[in-house]
């Protein structure tokens, strides 16, 4: 777009086009982010309507500023969907939802799940600049650089140092947006080495080499704290081999048209290694679909979590359909889980929430003959959110922020197994009702006659984690730690407490 605007012949449309085929490939892979970028860099091209240039640009970016003022009333009225046609709704509906998932809100009767994205994450001013540039001075430094940059060329302003500004006000609401800023800072130390600490040296000793070399030292000073935290940021792999394996296990025993259950996290790994539909990814977060994920994971009833899994596996809009034959969000997902539970008591069900029975087949629609695997990977100890999500009941009291585990590291604790106490900083002392050691061959667990926490101990891990007792029985821990392979309605297919497991929900 920088060159669009500083070129007048016809090769400016060649920069044009290379901008909008960057966006369609930004878009193509990821959707929810193509069209608000798009949206951003044209918004920052009509800005630029104060720059000396041809009438018939002056019309282009008017146009376009009058579009972002309608863009942003459409924008306002979104919060209000029933003024706006159907259409307009169902176009703004992926890129609202996107914009709840970055502030961690949502006007939804199910639980937002921003807060429990790692990368939408929130961070103080002194660690958003270290993650952006290693230190909070060279990020001030850079901007200086692209003010010199302005001075000298003011389009500057509108194409690197207002977006990178944009952006940088946006990675305090989410950690993703740093990424953006890249380009931005490394051309504000490029431009303060060599538009200010160059001149001012070449003043000092009249000389060009020396200047030269003044330029190129700053530079390295101001790339060295972001290079040295890169290098000394311990990135660990979400997924192994192991975990591959578990995926790779579904691909050989599942028919072509199964479908995978699964938690958001392992979502595209599941889905590239089983070559099946994972029920929910990373680009599926929404509020209802993640609730309807996290429902049978968290649940007591097997029964349910078996009927649950089956029927949305195959129908994952039926919260719409029945909200809108019931005429109510919270009575349809009231119905889901009481009709779910239960096949023999289905009349009962249907007659207690004025569905006719003659309507369809509520029996054949409600228990499908679906062919389903569950996937659970042992760091849902680590990634807990799946359970309070899962415990929510719209309508209900709001969803508990108390975590549902607690890690703590291997040097403050002290398991007694002889008493079957857990004992914690400060002289604290909590009765264990088990003890589970979790090795890569081998679950190993200490059972007391008492209630009490359960606490896990994980091989190669600096900490221990313990849990109320009462999580325990929830579907994904007992499958996971306590009874992978008798469970009924649940076949494993591969196993291991170390790594986790597929099972295929009869």
């Amino acid at each position: 777009m920088y060159e669009f605007t500083r070129r007048s012949g016809k090769d400016r449309f060649l920069y044009l086009g290379l901008a909008l085929l960057s966006l369609f490939g930004l878009g193509y892979w990821w959707f929810p982010a193509g069209l608000p970028l798009g949206l951003i860099m044209f918004f920052f091209l009509g800005c630029s309507i104060m720059l000396p240039s041809p009438k018939r640009d002056k019309w282009l970016k008017g146009v376009i500023l009058g579009g972002a003022a309608v863009g942003g009333v459409i924008l306002v009225l979104a919060g209000f969907t029933s003024v706006l046609p159907k259409v307009i709704n169902d176009l703004l509906s992926p890129y609202m939802q996107h914009l709840t998932l970055i502030q961690g809100e949502t006007k939804s009767l199910f639980p937002a799940m921003g807060k429990t994205i790692a990368e939408l994450q929130s961070l103080d001013w002194k660690t958003t600049m270290k993650w952006i540039a290693g230190s909070w001075f060279v990020p001030i430094i850079a901007v200086a650089g692209l003010l010199v940059l302005v001075r000298r060329e003011r389009r500057t302003l509108f194409f690197v140092l207002l977006p990178c500004l944009f952006f940088g006000i946006m990675s305090f609401e989410g950690l993703r947006f740093i990424m953006f800023l890249a380009p931005g800072i490394a051309l504000g130390i490029a431009a303060f080495a060599l538009e200010i600490v160059r001149p001012v040296a070449f003043s000092l000793f009249d000389r060009a080499s020396a200047a030269t070399a003044m330029a190129v030292a700053a530079a390295v000073i101001l790339i060295a704290p972001g290079t040295v935290h890169c290098m000394s940021y311990g990135l660990r792999a979400s997924f192994d081999g192991n975990m591959v394996l578990v995926a790779q296990e579904v691909n050989k025993k599942a028919g072509k048209s199964a479908f995978v259950w699964n938690w958001w996290g392992p979502g595209y790994m599941i889905e590239n290694y089983s070559q099946r539909k994972a029920f929910i990814d990373g680009g599926l977060q929404e509020p209802q679909r993640s609730w309807i994920a996290a429902v049978p994971l968290a649940t007591h009833n097997y029964t349910l979590a078996r009927n649950w899994i089956r029927f949305f596996a195959k129908n994952p809009m039926a919260i719409t359909y029945f909200s809108r034959l019931l005429k109510d969000t919270e009575k349809a997902t009231a119905f889901l889980l009481e009709a779910l539970k239960d096949k023999n008591k289905l009349s009962e069900v249907l007659e207690k929430y004025g569905l006719p029975k003659t309507k369809r087949n509520w029996s054949k629609f409600l228990f499908p003959e679906t062919e389903v695997y569950l996937v659970l990977l042992s760091d849902m100890l680590t990634h807990g959110s799946w359970l309070p999500i899962g415990k929510y009941v719209p309508g209900g009291p709001g969803m508990t922020k108390r975590s549902p585990f607690y890690a703590i590291p291997n040097e403050k604790v002290m398991v007694n197994t002889e008493r079957g106490q857990l004992l914690l900083p400060e002289g604290r002392q909590l009765p264990m009702s088990r003890f589970y050691i979790i090795r890569p061959n081998e679950l190993r667990h200490d059972v007391f006659k008492q209630s009490g926490v359960v606490v896990i101990g994980v091989s190669g891990t600096d900490y221990v984690i313990y849990m109320d007792e009462d999580h325990l029985n929830t579907l994904a821990l007992h499958l996971l730690f306590v009874s992978p392979d008798k469970t009924p309605g649940f076949t494993p297919v591969r196993y291991n407490p170390f790594v986790g497991g597929a099972w295929r929900v009869d």
